[in-house]
């Protein structure tokens, strides 16, 4: 199992690159929050295009490594102007980020 911290954000060091149909895309996690029980997490992104975004994941030991896997989806993607305003969209659309940010303020 993943290392938890609650919802409390801890920063990542990650770029992504991928190519998608010959262009390149790119996206930095910023900020990233674990749920208390360390099974879903979620991290805020910044795009390529420079906008940011969200994405909810959820722990599994499903495959031959253990690793992290993308949860329901939430609709449409948020795609944001700030870090700031894509974490008040994933607090308002999951519920465990939401609970948990209650609990600690």
């Amino acid at each position: 199992m993943p290392d938890t911290d609650g919802a409390r954000p801890h920063k990542e060091e990650a770029v992504t690159n991928l190519t998608l149909r010959g262009r390149k895309l790119s996206w930095e996690v910023v900020k990233t929050f674990v749920s208390l029980d360390g099974q879903r997490r979620v991290e805020i992104v910044r795009r390529h295009d420079g906008f940011f975004s969200f994405e909810e994941d959820q722990w599994t030991n499903e495959f031959e490594t253990p690793c992290w896997v993308p949860a329901a989806q939430h609709g449409v993607v948020s795609i944001c102007d700030a870090a700031e305003t894509a974490e008040r969209e994933a607090r308002a659309r999951i519920d465990w980020l939401r609970e948990q940010s209650q609990i600690s303020n």
